[in-house]
């Protein structure tokens, strides 16, 4: 399995905006940044959050 570098800037970012989103517009949001970020991979995201 790939790792992804992301900053700790960046991640602390994306931590927060998925903590402010709810049901569906955090599960929205979250395979967005899996599919940018990750490969399209919600579990090469990690366990943060």
């Amino acid at each position: 399995m790939s790792s992804v570098n992301v900053t700790p800037e960046c991640k602390h970012l994306i931590i927060l905006a998925a903590k402010k989103l709810k049901g569906s517009e955090h599960r929205a949001f979250i395979a967005e940044v899996a599919e940018q970020l990750c490969f399209g991979s919600p579990r090469l995201r990690g366990t943060e959050g």
